[in-house]
C-alpha cells in the first residue's frame, strides 16, 4: 500500500506540473509538440498530382469534338449515381473505427477503380469504334505530322 500511496503522489506532481504551464516555465520544462491530426487533409501522395490535373484540365481540355462530347454525354447518363467511395456502405456499418473505415475506403475505391477500368474504358473504346470517322479526320495522316504534334 506504501507503494501504491508513493506512486499516486509521484504521477499527481509530474501532472501537476505538465498541465501548468507557468510551472512549465518555472522549473525550464519544455514540452514537445503533438503532432496534429489533420483528418486526411495533408500526406496523400497523390494529393498535388490531382490538383495539378484539374488546373490543367481546366485550362487546356476543350471539348469541342464530337467523341468527347458524346463520352461526356454517356458518362454523365450511365454513371450519374457513380461514387468512388460507397456511403451508403459506410453509413450501414456505423460506428466506425479508423481501421474499418480505411479497409472500407480502399475496398471501396478498388471497386470503383475496377468499374471504371473494365465498364467505363469498354464503353468509351466502344464509342470511338462507333465513331472512328468522326476520329480519323482529325488525325494527322501521316508519321512525321504526328511526331510534330508531340
Amino acid at each position: 500500500m506504501d507503494t501504491d500511496y508513493r506512486g499516486a503522489v509521484r504521477r499527481a506532481i509530474l501532472d501537476y506540473i505538465l498541465l501548468d504551464l507557468s510551472e512549465q516555465e518555472r522549473l525550464g520544462i519544455i514540452m514537445p509538440v503533438k503532432p496534429s491530426n489533420l483528418a486526411g487533409r495533408d500526406g496523400y501522395p497523390w494529393h498535388d498530382s490531382v490538383n495539378k490535373g484539374k488546373e490543367f484540365m481546366a485550362n487546356h481540355l476543350f471539348i469541342t469534338h464530337p467523341i468527347m462530347r458524346k463520352i461526356l454525354y454517356d458518362f454523365e447518363h450511365k454513371y450519374a449515381n457513380f461514387r468512388l467511395i460507397d456511403i451508403l456502405g459506410l453509413r450501414a456499418i456505423m460506428p466506425v473505427t479508423m481501421e474499418t473505415f480505411l479497409k472500407h475506403v480502399q475496398d471501396s475505391s478498388k471497386a470503383g477503380a475496377e468499374l471504371l477500368e473494365h465498364r467505363w474504358l469498354s464503353d468509351c473504346t466502344d464509342l470511338i469504334d462507333d465513331m472512328r470517322e468522326a476520329v480519323e479526320e482529325w488525325m494527322p495522316a501521316d508519321s512525321v505530322r504526328t511526331q510534330n504534334y508531340g
